[in-house]
């Protein structure tokens, strides 16, 4: 679907600055009242994780990964608890930026959101898992992943803005259940030349799909 047919579907379209904010300096992120109230470091798997308990003790927070391996599976329990959130959401707690030999992540059910730049700049990713319970793809999650040709979006999932900004190799991509499109969410995906599923969004905010020449 072109974007002008994208954009004509969608007659109850409104700028959502307030909901998404602005474009955010880099290195800066949101932060939720729950972050900031995360404990401290907690300890490292053997396959270099390390990790948080969240402040009620009843989920995991993925902080870090130490090695630097083409595949990665995300664990998901530590220490009996579930993995519910990658990355701290703090503008130091990118778990997996820039990690240039990363090629697939698979990230387990039971995951409920993606923060802020987890996958920021991993230039050979080609291959993503994420699972149904996924709730959140927080801003800048898979910015300048400039392999990535696709990628399955859970039903229904907040997208954050610039989330997919610079996946010059993103061809198609399926928005089923999502509502709204966030700032620069596909901006510069040149070879983006397929949306599908957009019955459910209300808005597309701005430059959300700039220099995306393929949908012209």
């Amino acid at each position: 679907m072109k974007y002008k047919r994208i954009l004509s579907v969608l007659t109850t379209a409104v700028m959502l600055t307030a909901s998404f904010g602005g474009l955010l300096p880099r290195g800066t992120a949101q932060i939720t009242d729950t972050q900031l109230a995360v404990a401290a470091w907690d300890g490292e798997t053997e396959d270099g994780f390390c990790y948080q308990k969240s402040s009620d003790g009843t989920y995991i927070i993925i902080t870090e990964y130490k090695k630097n391996e083409e595949d990665v599976r995300i664990p998901a329990t530590i220490e009996g608890l579930p993995v519910k959130q990658i990355s701290t959401g703090q503008a130091n707690g990118a778990v997996f930026y820039s990690k240039g030999k990363l090629k697939s992540v698979t990230v387990p059910e039971g995951v409920e959101r993606i923060e802020y730049g987890t996958f920021w700049e991993c230039k050979n990713l080609v291959s993503v898992s994420l699972p149904d319970s996924l709730k959140n793809i927080c801003w800048y999650a898979f910015n300048r992943c400039s392999s990535l040709p696709g990628i399955r979006l859970p039903n229904g999932v907040s997208i954050g803005n610039y989330a997919f900004q610079s996946c010059s190799a993103l061809k198609s991509i399926s928005l089923k259940g999502v509502t709204i499109i966030g700032d620069n969410t596909f901006a510069n995906c040149s070879s983006l030349a397929a949306v599908t599923d957009t019955e459910s969004i209300t808005a597309i905010n701005q430059k959300a799909f700039l220099n995306c020449a393929s949908l012209a």
